[in-house]
């Protein structure tokens, strides 16, 4: 267990009662974070200053440019205004342990009036390692979940459809009660994901959208075409 070893009143830790996860651990520690701004890391982080100059921090590479796009957000490292984060819902807490958080979280600044800034000059780094924990629930079944969660909150059903048969598991999934989150999508007046493609990303492809058809190709090579 990781001991507070920082000068007194710097550091407060909040342990919870039982294990719940990525999401319900940074909900509890909004609940007591006082400062205006809110800075959020993976515990498996490592934050770069001056460390040439120290020698004592880890390399750092760059990850491969199709990931730097910005589509949505990673949920390893943000920082957000605390009064705004909690204005717009912050987490949903309906979601367990991990998975499809940053998703829904970056759709919804997005699509509910605010603003997600990919800072390139900022440099941190994040230590790839296995992830040794279990899930009660499976994890995949888990994300899964999560996943559903996201989509019936925010997409229409022409968008829903593209994901269930990427994701076909996802039709058998009960995701829970949804009323407050639908409320808050009222209440915040937001956009919906048409919106979101077409202002946000319309760099992006949607597979069905005047195309005649869509799908994947197989390519059959018999031996005997060869020899001919």
């Amino acid at each position: 267990m990781w001991q507070n070893t920082s000068p007194k009143g710097l550091v407060k830790i909040v342990r919870l009662p039982e294990r719940s996860g990525l999401i319900q651990a940074r909900l509890a520690g909004l609940k007591v974070a006082q400062g205006d701004v809110i800075v959020v890391f993976d515990s498996h982080m490592e934050v770069n200053n001056d460390c040439d100059e120290l020698g004592s921090c880890l390399q750092v590479r760059p990850g491969s440019p199709e990931l730097l796009i910005g589509i949505v957000m990673v949920g390893a490292a943000f920082a957000v205004d605390r009064d705004y984060l909690m204005e717009i819902g912050a987490y949903d807490k309906g979601m367990k342990i991990w998975g499809g958080e940053n998703l829904e979280l970056a759709w919804r600044i997005s699509m509910c009036g605010g603003r997600l800034l990919h800072i390139p000059c900022s440099r941190f780094g994040h230590i790839a390692r296995g992830q040794p924990y279990s899930f009660p629930e499976d994890r995949h079944k888990t994300i899964l979940f999560n996943y559903k969660r996201a989509i019936e909150v925010w997409m229409e059903p022409q968008h829903k459809k593209l994901v269930h048969r990427a994701l076909p598991a996802l039709k058998d999934i009960d995701p829970g009660d949804l009323r407050d989150r639908i409320a808050l999508k009222e209440q915040l007046r937001c956009h919906n994901f048409s919106w979101y493609l077409e202002n946000i990303h319309p760099d992006l492809f949607v597979y069905d959208k005047d195309v005649l058809a869509w799908g994947s190709v197989s390519f059959h090579l018999f031996l005997g075409d060869l020899a001919m």
